[in-house]
């Protein structure tokens, strides 16, 4: 998928106007990897964008967030934040 269809995917126009994705960088558990820039800060970040996931994995996905939101290591990147685009509610 490209880059434009993958950033299409993020739900805030907010988030989104704050994020420009550069490349892919590989796939993680339960989606696609995004090299990006956060534009407030300038800051290169990574952006896992999770499309369509379903109830069944729901368990497993906040428990990444809540051991990648307690790492404190060089060798792993920093979590900031997610948020979630309600069932049934498109990208604006």
């Amino acid at each position: 998928m490209s880059n434009a269809s993958w950033s299409s995917q993020l739900a805030s126009t907010t988030v989104q106007s704050s994020i420009e994705i550069m490349n892919h960088l590989g796939e993680g558990s339960f989606g696609a990897v995004f090299r990006a820039k956060y534009k407030p800060t300038s800051a290169i970040v990574a952006v896992k964008i999770i499309p369509n996931a379903n109830d069944s994995d729901t368990d497993k996905m906040m428990s990444e967030i809540d051991i990648l939101s307690r790492c404190d290591s060089p060798f792993i990147v920093d979590y900031m934040g997610c948020f979630v685009t309600p069932p049934g509610k498109k990208s604006e």
